[in-house]
């Protein structure tokens, strides 16, 4: 909301436009909308390996893990881990 306000998906663009020039100026950048995974349906299938992919890096089994990420690749999907765990995010073409 700006000023109370609903703001349209078309009036949002057009802010995000504007702040991303002031933003460049100073030499920074805003990521790019579509790079985060907004709404994203994750596969069942790739949640699973992903959450097995994890159990065996946690036990040490680095082989397993490994093949495990290779085949959640192979399904189109990247895992990325954190300190908390894991983010699963779709290849980008």
């Amino acid at each position: 909301k700006l000023a109370g306000q609903d703001i349209s998906k078309e009036d949002r663009k057009i802010y995000k436009q504007g702040l991303s020039k002031i933003v460049n100026a100073f030499g920074w950048g805003l990521p790019d909308a579509d790079s985060q995974n907004q709404d994203v349906e994750i596969p069942e299938k790739v949640q699973l390996l992903a959450n097995q992919r994890w159990e065996a890096k946690s036990n040490k089994d680095w082989a397993e893990s490994d093949r495990l990420r290779v085949e959640i690749n192979s399904h189109g999907w990247i895992i990325k881990d954190d300190k908390e765990g894991f983010k699963l995010e779709p290849e980008k073409n």
